[in-house]
């Protein structure tokens, strides 16, 4: 198991831009600490329906109500990736 730093080891930078896209899993297929398993074909029949209203693809800070963006499909950035 990884050790746990305090918070006087963490170092932060807060990134403040108009145009800033972040980019990850946002579920996999594997057995979590629960000890739940959500196949890749219930994920992607998640997804779809997720993806159908903008209205639930917000993107909150901290398990909270504060809106700090927003899942959008795809993205490309100016170099391609």
């Amino acid at each position: 198991m990884s050790e746990l730093l305090d918070n006087s080891e963490r170092e932060f930078t807060i990134i403040k831009a108009d145009d800033l896209h972040i980019a990850g899993y946002a579920s996999i297929e594997m057995v979590d600490k629960q000890n739940d398993l959500i196949t890749l074909n219930a994920l992607s029949k998640a997804v779809k329906k997720y993806m159908t209203d903008p209205k639930y693809r917000n993107v909150m800070t901290n398990h909270s109500n504060v809106q700090v963006g927003e899942v959008v499909s795809s993205y490309r950035d100016s170099g391609g990736k």
